[in-house]
């Protein structure tokens, strides 16, 4: 074909050069579409076109395989909160609302990661190690108020001193009352622990306020200052608007970027809050798509999740579980004999526990069930450990053995009837499980009193060991270290021994395991320290809850499986995005 089409070219040559040409010129090239046919002109048509089809794909194959998909800056995200935000200020908060905004608008001294490692924040380096009791900490230099102005050493002083003073009553106080803060210069200060534990210095990761504008205001007016609800802070987002709805509530709350933030800036542009009154309220939000994420609790949702079809489920551990302490002190509840110093008593009881009762009808199977004192996911549980199943009858037997009888209606030894009071909070998951666990006790004939105490009173509770048998919950650190709720030397207050157990053993392992210089010799000593809790029933142990969080699937970069508090859903907000551009990957030689 292509030599017919030189012959069509043949009669426009004009010279004997020119007729030993075999390629047309650029001249002649012009008269093409005069001497092809209506078919020759179709294939070459044809053939154009998938040549540039060839070179598009193959353009297309380099640049694909030569790029990827990054994140972008841009995009708002609305998540919804149940209650009403008072104190966005890191000194004063206490709730999941305002613990939530204060996370994402201040930053501490040393922050979380979304592995729950702890790392610095405010300042330049932290290494933990456990031989040393004091930190030399000195400020990074770029950071700057939301207002423009510098943070300084004076801000951090202030803070400490702050939630120092007993006038406000700050929820921090406790944390970090026998702590040591001595400015060394301008930059640098000095942080003295009278332990060195991770627990400890954890502890730093509040938030700290800003000098300038809290400095001027008077502690009388401290709570109804309008910077606890427009804060201004260091963190990676900035408060930009609130709105009210007829009742005066806060109906939305906005946040924005902090342009100027010092360490990685978010992607997300905008968060928005919108706050309701109650859970069901707030997930009706969800199903309608009025809002974009809910976190809650497993005690929250007891229904299908068939409905979240544009949402992604996540489920974060908590270092959270629920127990009923067993008070093993001599007088504990008006000068009563107590028969939980019986360890056959407690054996008993914790084999009439319908643990997997309770764990279906009021958590709905959402967390797991626990037999001890340190988390199935931790890298120190001990799978070994004896568990207690329900056996009603290896109970009565265990009664039996120990002298006691059963008359008409119930068991009782030297003429004193085996009466249990058991002790709870105001609150819908621990009353109902409170209530299983008594008509359980009771069924085969034991003196159950129950005691429900409003939240109010639960630190007078707890302060005055005023129970017998106590249904709680507690919040491990996110390194468990049982030293705090389980060594003798923390059985009286402020220590956290709620049931006075006192194990000479038990001690040497505890305090063996804090100096321990590997996680093997540590997990040694823990295994051996479950076994012996296990075996004594100090507490019947019943379930660990994990925090649940529907967001739209528009979210991306989400990845966190164990958090400490609610609030710690945000520890990697930097990596969240929702736009994305795709970007060509750096040419290495």
């Amino acid at each position: 074909m292509f030599k017919q089409l030189l012959k069509k070219f043949s009669f426009f040559q004009k010279t004997k050069k020119e007729k030993h040409k075999i390629i047309p010129t650029w001249k002649q090239l012009k008269y093409l579409n005069q001497v092809l046919s209506q078919k020759e002109k179709k294939l070459i048509k044809l053939f154009s076109l998938i040549i540039i089809v060839c070179l598009v794909l193959l353009i297309g194959r380099f640049y694909f395989a030569h790029s990827e998909i990054v994140p972008q800056k841009g995009g708002r995200y609305i998540e919804g909160l149940v209650g009403q935000p008072k104190f966005i200020n890191p000194v004063l908060a206490v709730d999941e609302t305002d613990l939530t905004l204060v996370n994402l608008i201040f930053s501490g001294l040393l922050k979380l990661n979304q592995n729950s490692e702890l790392q610095p924040d405010l300042v330049k380096s932290f290494v933990f190690n456990p031989e040393q009791k004091e930190h030399i900490f000195c400020l990074k230099e770029n950071v700057y108020w939301h207002d423009g102005e510098k943070l300084d050493i004076e801000d951090i002083l202030f803070t400490f001193s702050l939630i120092k003073n007993p006038v406000f009553k700050s929820p921090l106080l406790e944390k970090i009352k026998n702590i040591q803060i001595n400015q060394i210069d301008e930059n640098c200060f000095q942080v003295a622990a009278e332990n060195s534990s991770i627990t400890f210095w954890s502890n730093l990761t509040f938030g700290i306020l800003p000098e300038h504008i809290w400095g001027k205001i008077k502690p009388e007016n401290f709570t109804q200052s309008e910077f606890n609800l427009k804060p201004v802070g260091t963190g990676p987002y900035k408060f930009a608007s609130l709105a009210r709805n007829l009742e005066n509530k806060i109906k939305l709350y906005d946040l924005i970027i902090n342009e100027k933030f010092y360490d990685q800036s978010p992607f997300i542009k905008d968060l928005v809050f919108s706050f309701y009154s109650d859970f069901d309220q707030a997930l009706e939000m969800l199903k309608n798509q009025e809002i974009e994420g809910l976190n809650y609790s497993s005690k929250q949702l007891n229904q299908d999740l068939s409905f979240v079809g544009n949402f992604k489920y996540y489920q974060f551990n908590l270092p959270y579980y629920t127990a009923v302490f067993l008070n093993l002190r001599d007088f504990p509840i008006e000068e009563k004999i107590n028969y939980l110093q019986e360890k056959s008593v407690r054996k008993a009881l914790a084999y009439l526990t319908p643990k997997q009762e309770i764990f279906s009808q009021v958590f709905n199977e959402q967390g797991i069930v626990i037999h001890g004192p340190i988390l199935p996911y931790s890298a120190y549980y001990n799978p070994e450990i004896k568990t207690y199943n329900y056996e009603p009858t290896t109970a009565e037997n265990l009664l039996t053995m120990a002298g006691w009888r059963k008359n008409t209606d119930f068991y009782e030894k030297n003429n004193k009837i085996l009466e249990i009071s058991l002790t709870t909070v105001d609150q819908p998951d621990f009353v109902k499980t409170a209530q299983l666990i008594q008509k359980s006790w009771q069924n085969i004939g034991l003196k159950v009193k129950l005691i429900i105490v409003p939240p109010e009173q639960i630190k007078e509770i707890i302060k005055n060991r005023n129970f017998q048998a106590f249904l709680y919950g507690v919040l491990e650190n996110y390194n468990p270290d049982p030293f705090f709720l389980w060594h003798s030397s923390q059985i009286y207050p402020p220590g956290l021994n709620l049931t006075a157990f006192n194990y000479r053993r038990s001690d040497e392992l505890l305090e063996k395991s804090s100096l321990a210089q590997n996680q093997e010799e540590k997990r040694k000593y823990y295994h051996e320290f479950q076994e012996i809790i296990v075996d004594n029933v100090p507490a019947i142990f019943l379930y660990n809850q994990i925090h649940g969080y529907l967001v739209d699937q528009k979210i991306k970069g989400i990845e966190i499986n164990f958090i400490t508090h609610p609030a710690d859903r945000f520890n990697n907000i930097e990596n969240w995005y929702i736009k994305t551009r795709r970007q060509l990957n750096k040419i290495t030689r």
